[in-house]
């Protein structure tokens, strides 16, 4: 059973940490547009309710959520608040190293964007170096690939295109503004091509990843990425038990 960390106080935390309570799950995001449908945080939100449901089977501590991260060709769009990527894996290299300071052995990740990858990546090797903690990075929309296959018939789901508008419906359908998409805002991931900033704030992974609407359709994809998310969750901790840190 999940606990929320911030609620904790010192006492009760270490009472926990010394019956063995020793994994922490921090969900992290940006503050980015997502198109004009969804909310700036829907990096961070969607984490934070994968976060929640893994309550009932995974025994560990929900952090506070890390709601900015790095963004870059988003930045233009009013609400969008860019961190370097320098401050943000000295930032995360710091929360990293203070939960080992506590105690705690695993950090799990529940990442919900891209561009935290690379920081996230360093942030995770600098601390472990320095205090042999174990880190182990969920990028969501990427393990749920297969899941986005045989619900939604695309091989690849980008910015707050299909995948991500099915998971903030999910998460909660009033934060999702279905009177303000605008398909003029869709555009076109291309290899071989990139500029800054972006032409438009929805970033379409191929031809058909066009957000929809369907409610029920949208819990159903989020129900089964969550729950393989908690399942890969509790293989990880158990092999990881049987190795060394």
């Amino acid at each position: 059973m999940a606990e929320d960390f911030s609620t904790k106080c010192w006492p009760e935390i270490m009472k926990m940490l010394d019956k063995g309570f020793n994994t922490v799950i921090v969900p992290i995001g940006t503050i980015e547009a997502h198109g004009p449908h969804l909310p700036i945080a829907t990096d961070a939100l969607i984490p934070i309710e994968i976060s929640r449901r893994l309550e009932k089977r995974v025994n560990a501590f929900i952090a506070p959520p890390i709601y900015y991260g790095v963004t870059t060709s988003l930045s233009c769009y009013p609400g969008s608040i860019p961190i370097s990527s320098s401050s943000f894996t000295n930032y995360l290299y710091d929360i990293f190293v203070g939960f080992a300071k506590s105690g705690f052995v695993n950090i799990i990740l529940i990442n919900g964007h891209a561009g935290n990858i690379d920081s996230i990546k360093e942030a995770a090797e600098r601390a472990y170096n320095t205090a042999r903690v174990r880190i182990v990075n969920i990028d969501w929309w990427i393990l749920s690939e297969e899941l986005v296959q045989r619900h939604f018939k695309i091989n690849s789901s980008g910015h707050a295109a299909l995948a991500e508008t099915a998971a903030m419906l999910a998460t909660n359908e009033r934060l999702v503004k279905e009177s303000l998409y605008d398909k003029r805002q869709e555009t076109q991931r291309v290899a071989g091509i990139w500029m800054y900033p972006k032409l438009g704030s929805i970033i379409k992974g191929e031809k058909g990843d066009s957000p929809h609407f369907d409610a029920q359709k949208s819990k159903n994809f989020f129900n089964e990425v969550c729950k393989n998310i908690e399942k890969t969750i509790i293989d990880l901790i158990k092999r990881a038990s049987e190795n060394p840190l």
